[in-house]
């Protein structure tokens, strides 16, 4: 994981009011809030439905192809 680009997100999500930070049993923990639940249901739509689906094709069809490409390479490097 990259944790500094975590942490990049996490600070504008806290700047922009969605999330908030707390600290419980000396831990971090974020939490979204009334204004961030707001925005995640205002997402549920059909393009956004649209969205993410053709997102997942292309994650799935890029890690096939990273998958195929890696086994190509593997076979000849020692064959």
């Amino acid at each position: 994981p990259n944790r500094e680009y975590y942490q990049e997100m996490l600070r504008i999500l806290i700047s922009k009011k969605l999330i908030e930070k707390e600290i419980q049993n000396s831990n971090f923990i974020y939490k979204i809030n009334p204004i961030g639940i707001d925005l995640v249901k205002g997402i549920d739509n059909k393009y956004s439905h649209t969205l993410i689906n053709t997102a997942l094709l292309i994650k799935k069809n890029v890690s096939k192809m990273f998958v195929f490409s890696f086994n190509n390479f593997i076979l000849e490097a020692y064959y």
